[in-house]
């Protein structure tokens, strides 16, 4: 299976399981949700330097999932998404992000 088909079946499964997109960047695309980015208080400038771009962030009332759509296990991934759980600095980061986009 490629990115794309994991990327499309995972957000069917989400929405289809009553979870609100909230945004993401689909690999090789776009899509109708916002691209959020989750930066570093260190890097507030435009650009990508240091700058996590989820492929779908997703909700519910009590559930709160950052997404990254793999076909394939990525080592790369597991540290992007273990510095999110795990950074304040990146949880703060991602709700100031949330908070300009109004989600």
């Amino acid at each position: 299976m490629r990115e794309d088909q994991v990327y499309f079946h995972t957000k069917k499964w989400f929405t289809e399981n009553d979870y609100i997109l909230i945004g993401g960047q689909p690999p090789n695309g776009s899509d109708r949700i916002p691209v959020i980015e989750i930066k570093t208080s260190a890097n507030t400038e435009k650009g990508s330097k240091a700058v996590y771009k989820p492929d779908l962030l997703v909700a519910t009332n009590t559930v709160f999932i950052v997404i990254e759509c793999k076909p394939l296990f990525s080592l790369t991934d597991i540290e992007k998404l273990t510095e999110v759980a795990t950074s304040l600095d990146r949880q703060r980061m991602l709700f100031s992000e949330l908070l300009q986009r109004n989600t």
